[in-house]
């Protein structure tokens, strides 16, 4: 093809390109609707995609209107993923819907709409093409450059770089976004919900040029940290990517691979003192002053440090020195990302304060994890530290030197207002038999309860919505919603149970270990037999979730009354 019918080519798509979003930069409606294909034939299948975003419960939008042909819904598959940020929650709910239209014409799905916040939105209709026959598409009208499809000139990947990794060991969900047009800004990209894995978002991000069938491709890549948090099988949905329809025949979709990801337990064997830690970890500790007095403070400083999942990694066992009083600090964690992987340090501050004099030993310190590189358990230790305490010292106050003999009265310079009284009465009782005297005492104690009081009923307000519902009203509407729409009853007990105990414990519960969860329950006094319960209920419903063939003989309507006592067995707790 001559150069000159290339450059005319490629120009109006080279413009067109040059009008698709910068990634990040456009508000994406809460709700949004996608079919993977606008023209099929009778009896093919089509996937019709509903993803809400919303906090701090989205609705479950009801199966749309169809019409102009007569469509069967073959199966339905929901996943949903809740993030809480600087204390605000919100929900991820993504919908597939597997459709296939039995009759020829144009079929017309109406627009879906959902109410947040008391404000309705609701997404475009979307009709599809529906052949008599089988049905190839149409070729597009402009080739790509140098003779490629747009198909060839355009395509993304998803892969991790681990498939089979440990529970709590790091891997990289990748991205690729290829051009043949060399680079070119990309569709906007959305993750997609790593639902099982703990991650903080893109970690790296590079571009660079790779040749594929002879064809150089300018390459946009993506990198995501993923740390899984429960074992089995784990499945990453496919991302889409839209272009606009400027520049081409019609609107065009990039879909990515669905991934799936099989976590191994770790193995047995673990040694004592074992807290569930994984990477390639050491350990430190120092004091501020090798000498002190008595009474005055010695700062322990406890640094874990290395490679791995640093936000979530468990605290050393610090020690005791006895006849010592001691102060624990919350720790301070530091994380960065260097060439894909996540490292930093932990540090843990641990006040002293010697009450007698003498020698003492702070004990040495030891921190067990698995490394998944060597499939090994490692404990690293610190070496023991000496402080030495002296007495403490007061300065001594100079003798009072004036005697009584060195007063001299100089003069009558008081004069009084009032003569003295020729008798001293008492005009009342003693002053613990007057009212006013146990009214004082009985001030402090109505001031402790009135502010205990308004605390409480803050914390009650501050548990509510903006629509003024508490949460555990809020989870039993979201359970009555499910029965109604006849959602997966595992996927809203997971979704209500997780988003629930989050708002009441005050911190996000994914990615947290079960040991975790049930410390953070029993630390607000929740019942061991009833945190036994949680524990077995969250790991019932990963199983079932993430492991396909491992559902229970269990009908969705039990999970969901089942979901609603344990709710309400909890919120016993939490009123």
């Amino acid at each position: 093809m001559p150069s000159k019918w290339k450059l005319a080519l490629i120009g109006p798509l080279a413009a067109s390109l040059a009008m698709l979003p910068v990634i990040g930069l456009a508000q994406e409606p809460p709700i949004k609707a996608e079919v993977d294909r606008n023209e099929v034939a009778v009896n093919d299948v089509l996937t019709l995609t509903v993803t809400v975003k919303g906090s701090p419960v989205v609705p479950n939008p009801a199966l749309p209107q169809m019409d102009g042909v007569d469509v069967t819904v073959l199966s339905r598959s929901t996943a949903s993923q809740l993030s809480i940020f600087s204390g605000k929650t919100s929900v991820l709910a993504v919908s597939h819907y597997r459709l296939k239209p039995l009759s020829p014409g144009t079929l017309t799905i109406a627009p879906i709409s959902i109410t947040l916040s008391g404000e309705v939105h609701e997404t475009e209709p979307i009709t599809v093409e529906v052949h008599p026959g089988a049905f190839n598409p149409r070729p597009d009208p402009e080739p790509a450059p140098g003779n490629l499809t747009v198909a060839e000139t355009f395509f993304v990947k998803a892969e991790v770089d681990n498939p089979n990794p440990y529970i709590g060991e790091q891997i990289d969900y990748i991205f690729r976004f290829h051009s043949a047009l060399g680079f070119v800004n990309p569709p906007r990209y959305d993750s997609p919900p790593f639902i099982g894995f703990w991650h903080e978002g893109e970690t790296d991000s590079r571009r660079y040029e790779m040749f594929l069938n002879e064809r150089e491709y300018g390459v946009i890549e993506l990198r995501t940290a993923l740390f899984p948090t429960v074992t089995g099988t784990l499945t990453i949905e496919p991302t889409r990517y839209g272009f606009p329809s400027a520049g081409f025949r019609s609107s065009r979709q990039l879909l990515t691979d669905t991934v799936r990801v099989d976590v191994r337990p770790l193995p047995s064997g673990a040694p004592a003192g074992f807290d569930g830690a994984v990477g390639q970890l050491d350990i430190d500790a120092k004091v501020d002053v090798a000498s002190a007095a008595v009474n005055e403070p010695v700062t322990l400083t406890v640094i874990v440090s290395g490679t791995g999942n640093i936000d979530t990694l468990p605290d050393p066992l610090l020690p005791e020195v006895a006849g010592w009083r001691s102060f624990v600090g919350p720790p301070a964690v530091d994380t960065q990302a260097v060439d894909g992987r996540i490292i930093g340090s932990r540090s843990i501050e641990r006040i002293f304060v010697p009450t007698a004099e003498g020698e003492f030993m702070i004990p040495s310190i030891s921190y067990s994890y698995f490394d998944p590189t060597t499939e090994l358990y490692e404990t690293v230790s610190t070496d023991p530290i000496a402080v030495s305490v002296t007495p403490g010292s007061v300065d001594a106050l100079p003798p009072l030197q004036a005697g009584r003999d060195q007063v001299e009265r100089v003069g009558t310079d008081i004069r009084h207002i009032m003569p003295a009284p020729s008798s001293l009465d008492q005009p009342e009782g003693p002053i613990v038999e007057r009212p006013t005297y146990w009214a004082a005492w009985a001030l402090p104690l109505i001031v402790i309860l009135a502010g205990t009081g308004w605390k409480v009923l803050g914390n009650a307000r501050r548990r509510r919505t903006a629509t003024g519902v508490a949460p555990h009203t809020r989870a039993m509407m979201s359970l009555d919603n499910a029965r109604q729409q006849d959602d997966d009853p595992y996927d809203t007990a997971a979704a209500v149970l997780t988003s629930y105990l989050s708002e009441m414990l005050g911190q996000p519960i994914s990615g947290l270990t079960h040991q975790a969860l049930a410390q953070l329950l029993v630390d607000r006094g929740v019942d061991e037999g009833l945190v036994e319960t949680v524990e077995s209920y969250v790991a019932t419903t990963e199983r079932v979730r993430f492991a396909p063939g491992s559902a229970e003989d269990t009908s969705g309507e039990s999970v969901l009354d089942e979901t609603a006592k344990l709710l309400a067995d909890l919120d016993g707790y939490f009123a």
